[in-house]
């Protein structure tokens, strides 16, 4: 069968070199024109993007757009509609439909046959990439060689198999259904949080959970327990949701986190883990957690300096090994490096908002939340209520702005501002892009590493 020309093609390539199965995808238009059920059977979905005919890929653009509006397509709708749309001429009209149906074979392959055209696209989509970036590399002489890093590897990993050709743009209609979907399953669940939680029931229905494309900011004055909060967080979403978690410490070393959460999980006293020293209960206790944390997908990277590209870099990796990540936590915001970043503003507070507007980009490109953790500057412990605010969010007003969430810990029993326990921490949601604010008290238990609601304390 004679393919129809295509003009369409970037002129980039030539018709030897793009991976391309005319007969394929004729086989494919056939076998749905022939049996229009099949469209249904058909595994992977394809996208008129996957055709390299430009013929084709109008003839099945049609039929997409057809079958999604509940019509019929067979020779004599599919011919209508082109002709209806002035694409007779471009798709080949009546002449090239029959013959598409009469060299059609059984639709028994055409799963097999589309995964070879979705197998096909995705490489032309590789090649096109490629040239497209070198064109760029070319063009950006100042950027520096991490930078250009940078920029190629998140552009190869946005060709992913699994996705259906995405142009950029999502319908109305596409996106009500998945609001819909969301809906339904929280109707379904009433009690179930949507997103990554602490543990802590009344703050965790207070932000519903941390959702994917979310940056969150957990701020405090040192030894507060912003760590010990992060990692319940991690750790309640590992053991309990059953979602990977990627740590970046870069302060902490890998094996005090791994002690913390080890005492935090199985309520085992930390100084009694750093010495060893276990009653036999205790040691019990302990090898029951260690398979408890083996399961969870808990990672953690203790890289004493790094820079956003190589945080972007190392996230990225671990999402492609492991197909999805549930949470990012990164301890703590000043302590990224930023030396690899030679077209960052010259001030510290600038430098700060760049790197948190790129940790949300991050978390949007990845579909998963971003715990990430922040110092409070000193006027917090010269206001006479102790009590943070917003504006203290150190060096820099832009990580309030990028941030979904903000949420504060503070202790005023501490500092004797009020009567109870020492050990009684506010945790407050002071920003909610898309909820209410509020706040919490909870007990900051330090032997064990672990937040625990106040009731639930006063029952242990």
């Amino acid at each position: 069968m004679n393919e129809i020309p295509n003009d369409s093609i970037n002129s980039s390539y030539s018709e030897t070199l793009a991976p391309k199965s005319t007969e394929i995808e004729q086989a494919i238009l056939g076998a749905l024109l022939s049996n229009p059920e099949s469209f249904y059977l058909m595994e992977p979905t394809l996208t008129p993007e996957d055709f390299y005919s430009h013929a084709n890929r109008l003839i099945y653009g049609e039929m997409v757009s057809m079958i999604n509006s509940g019509q019929q397509t067979d020779l004599l709708t599919v011919f209508d509609r082109l002709r209806a749309d002035g694409k007779e001429k471009e798709s080949g009209g009546l002449p090239y439909l029959n013959n598409l149906i009469e060299s059609s074979s059984s639709s028994v392959n055409l799963s097999q046959y589309a995964a070879i055209l979705r197998d096909k696209s995705l490489k032309r989509l590789l090649l096109q990439t490629i040239a497209r970036l070198e064109a760029e590399i070319g063009q950006r002489k100042t950027a520096s060689a991490v930078q250009l890093i940078d920029t190629v590897q998140a552009e190869i990993l946005k060709i992913n198999p699994d996705e259906e050709g995405k142009s950029g743009f999502t319908s109305a209609n596409q996106m009500l259904d998945k609001l819909t979907e969301s809906m339904l399953d929280a109707v379904n669940a009433p009690d179930k949080i949507q997103g990554a939680e602490s543990g802590i029931e009344e703050f965790d229905l207070l932000t519903n959970g941390f959702k994917p494309g979310q940056l969150i900011v957990l701020a405090a004055r040192p030894s507060v327990g912003k760590t010990a909060f992060a990692l319940q967080v991690a750790r309640y979403t590992a053991t309990v949701r059953s979602l990977p978690v990627a740590i970046f410490s870069i302060e902490m070393g890998k094996e005090e986190i791994i002690k913390r959460l080890v005492s935090a999980q199985s309520r085992i006293d930390i100084s009694a883990i750093e010495s060893g020293q276990l009653s036999a209960l205790q040691w019990r206790t302990y090898y029951e957690t260690m398979e408890v944390l083996k399961k969870a997908a808990l990672f953690v990277d203790d890289s004493g300096l790094i820079n956003l590209y190589r945080l972007k870099s190392k996230a990225r990796q671990l999402k492609a090994r492991l197909g999805k990540l549930g949470l990012i936590v990164v301890d703590y915001l000043q302590l990224i490096d930023d030396e690899g970043d030679t077209e960052s503003q010259e001030n510290r507070a600038m430098k700060l908002g760049a790197l948190s507007r790129g940790l949300k980009l991050l978390a949007k490109e990845l579909s998963c939340p971003i715990l990430l953790l922040s110092q409070l500057n000193r006027n917090v412990e010269n206001r006479p209520s102790r009590k943070p605010m917003l504006s203290d969010l150190r060096e820099s007003g832009a990580i309030e702005q990028d941030a979904d969430m903000v949420i504060f810990l503070y202790s005023l029993a501490k500092y004797g501002l009020e009567p109870g326990d020492s050990r009684t921490v506010y945790i407050e949601l002071a920003k909610n892009r898309n909820g209410a604010v509020g706040q919490t008290s909870v007990i900051f238990d330090g032997e064990h590493q672990r937040f625990e609601e106040i009731n639930a304390w006063k029952q242990i």
